[in-house]
């Protein structure tokens, strides 16, 4: 299945790993076309992010140089 590419559509992450963040506070805003292209960013988003009461663990970004 081939998509077209959505020009202007993103996400733009206000809240990254181990940011401090409170109740009400914005964690990224979504750019998508229509209601439906933001709902389902908004689940797969949901699923990625994972709160916690203490600080998060950063991971590190670089697993393997090749060459």
């Amino acid at each position: 299945m081939e998509e077209e590419l959505a020009h202007g559509a993103g996400v733009l992450v206000h809240a990254r790993i181990g940011d401090r963040v409170e109740k009400g506070d914005r964690l990224c805003t979504i750019h998508a076309r229509s209601e439906e292209d933001a709902r389902r960013a908004a689940a797969t988003l949901n699923a990625a992010y994972r709160l916690t009461d203490g600080p998060a663990a950063v991971p590190d970004l670089i697993h393997e140089r090749i060459g």
